[in-house]
């Protein structure tokens, strides 16, 4: 299963942030279990949710979108060099 693209930069943000999923968990104010299911892709991320992490990590969604944006530019650029 593919997790979807916010959450891969959200859980890329909570690391560089020094967070376990307990502690990121406990400051959005979820469950450790709801928090963990939202990560692994096996629970849709409400949008109060989505909303809770990005304040606890002192994101906009900007910053989320420009993640997602770069992840796909190197992406793009890997895949093309082992084209060559």
């Amino acid at each position: 299963m593919q997790v979807d693209p916010i959450i891969e930069a959200l859980i890329a943000r909570r690391k560089a942030s020094g967070l376990s999923r307990e502690q990121m968990a406990n400051i959005a104010g979820m469950s450790v279990k709801t928090y963990q299911r939202i990560e692994r892709g096996e629970s849709d991320l409400k949008l109060s949710q989505y909303r809770s992490i990005l304040r606890s990590l002192h994101l906009t969604d900007l910053d989320i979108a420009l993640d997602i944006r770069e992840d796909r530019k190197s992406t793009r650029l890997n895949s093309s060099h082992t084209d060559i």
